[in-house]
């Protein structure tokens, strides 16, 4: 299929190639399936818990230097990562079926992307916080507060910027049918268009 955007041509041949498959390794152990639920639902369980911890004490005393608006930031991101836990866990237990739908299919990965890439960006900016307090503690200390609302800026920054770099991810991903043990099954891909060309 061949679409014209501007003056670019995407040519969108996805019999010629070959999709990322996200969801089709094969199982290495029968003992796989019943092992798994059991060690991920206490990961979900011990990590949601220690981050809704986090965000209701951290909020409750409130934002009083940069470090907090990046730990609210974490927290959060670890909080929706964990939600979709159980989505990619089930996923893999019916696998190389995808149950969720197009949409499911779009938004579980979506939000697993989006989540990753702020825990990137925020850890990194809050590597960069702790860079200007030791290297320079005398303006940091002075600067306190500019400092807190500059990080909620950055904050804010890091969150679209994930945003950003996830939408193509999310537009991109989408169900295929794949033949599978001699049936026709819906698995979820990443398929990028093949060819961008201009003139």
């Amino acid at each position: 299929m061949t679409m014209s955007v501007g003056n670019a041509t995407v040519l969108n041949s996805t019999a010629a190639q070959t999709p990322l498959p996200i969801h089709g390794a094969p199982l290495v152990s029968p003992s796989l399936p019943f092992i798994l639920p059991v060690v991920f639902s206490a990961v979900y369980l011990v990590g949601l818990v220690g981050n809704v911890t986090v965000l209701l004490c951290v909020g409750r005393r409130g934002v009083r230097s940069s470090m907090c608006v990046y730990v609210l930031s974490l927290a959060t991101a670890d909080t929706v990562y964990l939600l979709g836990g159980p989505f990619f866990l089930a996923s893999f237990l019916v696998q190389p079926r995808w149950v969720f739908g197009d949409v499911g299919c779009r938004l579980i990965v979506g939000l697993d992307t989006l989540t990753m890439l702020a825990s990137i960006f925020t850890l990194t900016a809050m590597s960069a916080d702790r860079f200007y307090a030791v290297m320079y503690p005398t303006q940091a200390i002075s600067e306190g507060i500019q400092i807190t609302s500059k990080s909620r800026w950055i904050t804010c920054a890091v969150w679209i910027a994930a945003l950003l770099i996830t939408l193509p991810w999310s537009v991109c991903m989408s169900l295929h049918e794949s033949e599978q043990g001699g049936e026709l099954v819906e698995v979820c891909l990443l398929s990028w268009p093949s060819e961008v060309g201009y003139g």
